[in-house]
């Protein structure tokens, strides 16, 4: 089955009030040619769930798009806080369900697995406990843990290194991205490159989850700036570097999203805004 879509159709299978799982990390694997065309659409009243994540989270809550993040970590590692999703918290224009790593990823492997809840050994101690009403101790044969209830996404985005046209995808690189495809009902997918279906076949022990799990794909060269690739290229350190200065206030950050989102309606106008052939191909690895 044919799961081909340009990023226009594949953004438009993200719905208002969606409950969003984001592949990737800080700066890579990111779906940000897919954030960015959501973003051009409007989507509004979206819920994420993420572990630990940066400009991803950021950029959607600085749009407007979001109105509550379930997470451990929304930052820029060494680079400093993420600024629209701290304004947000502070104004009280967002709701924040902290949690913990382990939490949320084993929460959402119970929702891709088809179960309940996950029982962990953590948390115990935690002030996250006062927060988690949800989360319940449970003593198995003398020991204590921590039943986490299943999380559960409707959307996943994801971004990988190649698919077919079938949905069947590679992606490099550390991950959580076959749980979130096994746990969303809808999973929306860029990849650097289409390939045929017998490319795929050559090395199936690279196949990060199957095309039945699949909704759309959509090919984005790049897809993943200012976030890399790995084995493909580096993350855009001058680019974050904008953005972060940009956010610091309001209408800094609208003129960011002016210039690189909506003045930039296309992938290819936005990589031409950021610095064109020439940029980009210097973060080639």
């Amino acid at each position: 089955m044919d799961k081909l879509a340009t990023l226009s159709q594949a953004a438009e299978l993200v719905r208002d009030g969606d409950v969003l799982a984001i592949s990737g990390s800080f700066f890579e694997s990111v779906p940000m040619a897919l954030i960015r065309e959501v973003i051009r659409q409007g989507k509004r009243d979206l819920k994420i769930i993420v572990s630990a994540h940066g400009i991803a989270v950021d950029i959607l809550v600085g749009a407007g798009c979001v109105r509550e993040v379930s997470g451990a970590y929304i930052g820029f590692e060494g680079y400093g806080l993420a600024p629209n999703f701290r304004r947000a918290v502070e104004q009280g224009t967002l709701e924040f369900n902290e949690s913990a790593c382990f939490a949320i990823s084993s929460g959402l492997r119970a929702a891709a697995w088809g179960l309940p809840f996950l029982p962990i050994k953590g948390l115990f101690g935690s002030d996250l406990l006062l927060r988690h009403a949800e989360y319940k101790p449970y003593t198995w044969d003398g020991e204590e843990v921590m039943l986490v209830p299943a999380l559960k996404p409707t959307v996943a985005l994801v971004h990988g290194r190649r698919a077919d046209s079938a949905g069947n995808v590679q992606i490099a690189g550390a991950g959580w991205d076959e749980v979130i495809a096994e746990a969303a009902d809808r999973v929306i997918v860029t990849v650097e490159e289409i390939v045929p279906e017998e490319e795929i076949r050559r090395t199936p022990e690279r196949t990060t989850f199957p095309g039945f799990l699949t909704t759309a794909v959509a090919e984005a060269p790049y897809g993943a700036h200012p976030a890399g690739s790995p084995g493909l290229y580096d993350f855009d350190e001058a680019h974050v570097l904008e953005y972060l200065e940009a956010g610091k206030t309001s209408d800094g950050f609208r003129s960011y999203l002016n210039r690189y989102v909506y003045e930039a309606p296309t992938h290819d106008q936005y990589l031409e805004a950021a610095g064109g052939v020439k940029r980009i191909f210097a973060l080639r690895i």
